[in-house]
């Protein structure tokens, strides 16, 4: 199937496991740029690895963030920014249960209207 989103950037937060986990496989199968994230960094990478075995070496970027934390969403909004180059309009793509909150800080870190 083809979903129409390789190269799109997609961030897939609690993918360490279950239903993120599964999610961010697919996405990467369909050859997104895959950042993936959890509090977990032991059981991150592994998950990452496995995802990009799956994808055959598709780009997948671990992110150690506890979502739930102001600090650490905003880190990971700079951090998948500087090195995806998330643009505004691939907000779209970002598949999480702190959707909202990771939406806010997007706008607030990336300038409107500004595509990079």
């Amino acid at each position: 199937m083809d979903l129409g989103i390789r190269g799109r950037v997609a961030v897939v937060c609690g993918a360490s496991a279950g239903m993120g986990k599964a999610t961010a496989r697919s996405l990467a199968l369909e050859g997104a740029r895959v950042a993936v994230c959890a509090r977990n960094e032991a059981t991150l990478e592994a998950a990452a690895r496995e995802i990009r075995s799956a994808a055959a070496g598709g780009e997948v970027l671990a992110f150690a963030a506890d979502v739930t934390r102001e600090a650490s969403l905003d880190a990971l909004v700079r951090e998948v920014s500087e090195r995806l180059g998330l643009t505004l309009r691939e907000q779209r793509a970002i598949l999480n249960r702190a959707r909202a909150r990771l939406r806010e800080r997007l706008a607030r870190h990336l300038t409107p209207g500004a595509d990079r």
